[in-house]
């Protein structure tokens, strides 16, 4: 169980990440806590399993706006593969309880490892694309203030 310590505290690092950069809710009405995402996960309004289709898609063109949605959409993807890693973790820990057999438990734990690292590196995934964008959507800004101001001069 301690590469679920493991796992765990990588989540973890990533959850703070998310919190202290959200420089992705800029722009959106409501970001959900992690309770309300995982109630809505539990409830099957929310699949983070979607979340895995999102590409990387190119900007159509490299603007301001389009930079700020990617960030956007990849920073609440992340975040939502926080939530359902901890979906997992619970529910796999509670059907763990329901295994007697020692075999049973061991492809149970081994299949529950799968799923919370795949979990955890598609969150790391839409992470650093939305660092990536962030960078870009930097750089568009730069090169749009360079430019006014060298019309105005």
């Amino acid at each position: 169980m301690s590469m679920i310590s493991e796992l765990t505290r990588q989540q973890l690092t990533l959850q703070q990440r998310l919190e202290d950069r959200k420089f992705a809710a800029n722009g959106i009405d409501y970001v959900p806590a992690l309770s309300q995402l995982e109630a809505m996960i539990v409830s099957q309004q929310l699949d983070p399993r979607d979340d895995w289709r999102l590409g990387t898609r190119e900007l159509e063109k490299d603007t301001y706006r389009n930079a700020q949605q990617a960030i956007r959409d990849h920073w609440l993807s992340a975040y939502h593969q926080v939530a359902y890693f901890q979906y997992l973790l619970h529910e796999g820990q509670s059907k763990r309880r329901q295994i007697d057999h020692p075999k049973k438990q061991i492809l149970h734990d081994n299949q529950m490892l799968m799923s919370l690292s795949e979990t955890l590196a598609w969150g790391h995934y839409h992470w650093a694309f939305a660092e990536d964008f962030f960078g870009i959507s930097t750089r568009i800004y730069a090169q749009r203030a360079r430019s006014g101001g060298r019309v105005k001069s």
